[in-house]
């Protein structure tokens, strides 16, 4: 076979700008570049760029993080262009990669991606364990970079309630809700002109929200795709409805090396037992095990598995004396669901005694979790501690349990059928209760830390490890519901993001805490964290009086429960809000309070966090500078990056209003990147602004460009939906913002020298990424040098 001809740069450039919809011109003025230029490079007259040229040809084809940087080390002939393109579509898509081969069922497989790309609404149905999620997976492997915007995978097995299917997808896709506003249309407006594959998996138990879901998504979202596997068909108008059978298992032995699933069970039977050999395995004997699993692809799996310790006929045999009978009847009457439960049975009743009671016990975690969460629920009635390491690694050679790459390191899983499964074994022993319990004692104990390191540096990475396994305490939460302990749950909720969507948590808490004030399970201390938390979405939600209103609520509850560092902070967040509010003689009193208090309790961050506050407000400049230049050795000190993010937010605006131009550049530009690093959209967002604002105000030749940063910065909050603006709290620097937008309305204002930079400004559509407007703020701020500065 000839070898193919190696993808070159002018190739991979033509294929982008394809891609991106723009012609040669359109890329050449995004770029800030000659149309001779990118010609030439197209047509590989030039084979190389230069760094600046090729970083300019990536932020116009909207090519962000990892893939930015490979794209310019491919233009400078340093990498091989299809290293971009192996980068690209890593970057578009979540899929989970595939941790053994995919074996068989090309037909289905090409039905199945020729229906996404002819249709808008595509299910795959079929029983249990019959490889629907691995079907969608592959299929939508190969479509990735069909997609502009990507290929997302969500998982609803976890999910118990359908309406929290809208606040999964939004989640899975990083779009933030908004105040008054439901999920779905938020998600709604966001996908509108997004090109874009959304695979929704397991969707049997939550089948009637799916279906609400994709009605009300589809007819507006032009250019969006959707991918439903279920036990069922969501019978949609324009449904491509397509069944997913177990693999076919031909009655001819000759036939036998043609099946998908006799390939499917010799290659896991190979991957899985160190002694089989494919190649000498009697084609019979596995022709019969696949046609008494009813080519059901994990019941295959499961079997193969067994080959550790069986030979090929001790399995058939062990089918033959137990798989039939525990289902009661006989082969030709075992519906396929049974025979999948069956086939878990029989794999459960190879295990030893501690191996059954250890797996049941696990079937109480509803998600993923780690050996230490297993260590505190699964001892005891006859398992030791000490075992608790072997019998899940046991069970994780048996596949009875899965492994699981998360953010916090290896996790574990059962995968659902399973789970559900172990679940039943646990409530027929009479344990399902006892080890509920135990679930929500691990929950407790993990409250109990985060209380511990509520409001201190160690705060960010403790709430981040807890939102990982959200999932779970919400498991223990449900429980404590039903067992009358609404103080308790109240406390995991106030504590925990069990939700990522401020809406929804609110009004959780809100509603958990009138429940346990009315049954007397309310102490101060839970009352005191929870109107924290009240407070803290409410800000967040722009709404400041009902923040102001919760943090007081706070105040009282602390100082009544004895502790002066949580009522410091409480009052911390009644200054924020107070702020948002309105400025008053009351509320500057308390801002001097909160200082006082943080120095008396030697608390850096919150005694930080408050004078970066109050040098916004004070209105003496020169103390001013000096409370944000003793907030800043404080963040620092204390180790809070985004304290000191936002305090050189602070210290830009006030050296702008100081005249200091060339030095409130210099801290604004390391405050963006520090928020743009983090991923913060919308602190990102008023970032920008304030840099919008020290621009104009060195130049009204510089309108335009300031405007630019302005778009920018509202599609941020479009997707955050936080309003807060520091900058605009500023007397001074308010009204700049009206000039600016009007004179980036007024054609024709711009000097020659402005040209380059506002070219960007003219693009219709555009949309920025954190590191595009970054760098846009970056190289218009550098601008401002002695010229401009008093």
């Amino acid at each position: 076979m000839a070898e193919q001809p190696a993808l070159s740069f002018a190739s991979l450039l033509r294929q982008l700008r394809s891609e991106a919809r723009l012609t040669q011109e359109e890329l050449a003025e995004a770029a800030r570049l000659s149309p001779r230029s990118v010609s030439d490079l197209e047509r590989g007259i030039n084979s190389t760029a230069r760094k600046d040229t090729a970083l300019l040809l990536a932020d116009a084809l909207g090519l962000t993080g990892p893939v930015r940087n490979v794209f310019a080390e491919a233009a400078r002939g340093r990498l091989p262009p299809a290293d971009v393109i192996a980068a690209l579509t890593a970057s578009r898509n979540n899929l989970p990669t595939p941790v053994d081969s995919f074996v068989g069922r090309q037909m289905e497989l090409g039905e199945i991606i020729e229906a996404i790309r002819t249709g808008r609404l595509v299910t795959l149905a079929g029983p249990g364990g019959s490889g629907k999620t691995r079907l969608a997976l592959e299929a939508a492997a190969s479509l990735v970079r069909e997609f502009a915007d990507g290929v997302w995978f969500v998982a609803l097995a976890t999910i118990s309630d359908g309406q929290r299917l809208p606040g999964t997808v939004a989640q899975v896709l990083g779009v933030s809700d908004r105040a008054d506003e439901d999920i779905v249309d938020t998600l709604r407006a966001w996908l509108r002109n997004r090109e874009l594959l959304l695979i929704l998996d397991n969707c049997e138990h939550v089948v009637e929200a799916a279906c609400s879901f994709c009605e009300r998504l589809l007819p507006a979202c032009g250019r969006l795709r959707i991918l439903a596997t279920s036990r069922e068909f969501l019978d949609l108008r324009g449904e491509h409805a397509i069944q997913t059978p177990p693999l076919a298992v031909p009655d001819d032995l000759a036939l036998a090396p043609l099946s998908d699933a006799v390939q499917l069970f010799l290659a896991r039977a190979a991957a899985r037992a160190p002694w089989f050999r494919p190649d000498e395995a009697d084609p019979g004997t596995v022709l019969q095990i696949c046609r008494r699993l009813d080519g059901l692809p994990l019941a295959i799996e499961l079997a193969a598995a067994r080959l550790r310790a069986l030979s090929l006929a001790q399995l058939a045999a062990r089918l033959d004396d137990q798989f039939w009978l525990m289902t009661g009847g006989s082969r030709t009457e075992i519906p396929r669901q049974r025979t999948l439960e069956a086939v878990v049975a029989w794999s459960y009743n190879l295990l030893s005694e501690v191996e059954q009671r250890a797996f049941a016990r696990l079937a109480v975690f509803p998600d993923h979790f780690t050996m230490d969460m297993a260590e505190a629920v699964v001892p005891g009635f006859g398992v030791g501690e000490p075992e608790v390491v072997d019998i899940v690694s046991r069970l994780v050679n048996k596949s009875l349990v899965i492994t699981v790459n998360a953010p916090d390191g290896l996790r574990y899983q059962l995968l659902e059928m399973l789970r559900q499964y172990g679940w039943h074994r646990l409530i027929e022993c009479g344990e399902a209760d006892r080890i509920q319990e135990r679930l929500f004692t691990w929950a407790m104990s993990g409250v109990e830390q985060l209380e511990m390191v509520i409001r201190t540096p160690d705060m960010d990475d403790a709430l981040q490890h807890a939102a990982i396994n959200a999932v779970t305490y919400r498991a223990a939460v449900r429980w404590a519901d039903s067992h009358g302990k609404d103080g308790a749950a109240l406390r995991v909720a106030a504590m925990v993001p069990l939700s990522l969507h401020g809406w929804e948590r609110r009004t959780e808490i809100l509603a958990r805490l009138t429940r346990a004030e009315g049954e007397g399970q309310l102490d101060d201390v839970t009352a005191g964290h929870a109107w924290t938390a009240i407070a803290n979405l409410c800000f967040e939600q722009s709404d400041w009086q009902a923040s102001l209103q919760a943090s007081t609520r706070a105040v009282e509850h602390f100082r009544a429960a004895g502790l002066p560092r949580l009522t410091a902070w409480a009052q911390y967040f009644c200054s924020i809000s107070a702020w948002g509010v309105g400025p008053s003689a009351e509320s500057e009193h308390l801002v001097a309070e909160v200082i006082a208090n943080f120095r008396r309790e030697r608390d850096d961050m919150g005694l930080g966090w408050s004078l970066c506050i109050a040098s916004l407000r004070s209105a003496d400049l020169e103390a001013a500078k000096q409370m944000a230049a003793e907030a800043d050795e404080l963040l620092r000190r204390a180790g809070v990056p985004m304290g000191v993010a936002h305090n050189l937010e602070g210290r830009g605006i006030i050296a702008c209003e100081r005249g200091e131009l060339s030095e409130a550049a210099n801290f604004l530009t390391q405050a963006i990147q520090a928020f743009a690093s983090y991923g913060n959209i919308g602190c990102t967002a008023h970032a920008l602004e304030a840099a919008a604002v020290v621009i104009a105000t060195a130049s009204h030749d510089r309108d335009r460009l300031a405007a630019e940063l302005l778009t920018a910065a509202e599609q941020f909050r479009h997707q955050s939906g936080q309003q807060h603006r520091p900058w605009e709290k500023r007397a001074r620097l308010g009204p700049l913002k009206d000039r600016i937008v009007a004179a980036s309305a007024t054609p024709g204002n711009a000097t020659p020298d402005s040209a380059a930079p506002d070219t960007a400004a003219r693009v219709p559509g555009r949309r920025y990424t954190l590191s595009v407007a970054s760098m846009l703020a970056a190289e218009a701020l550098q601008s401002l040098e002695a010229p401009y500065a008093s």
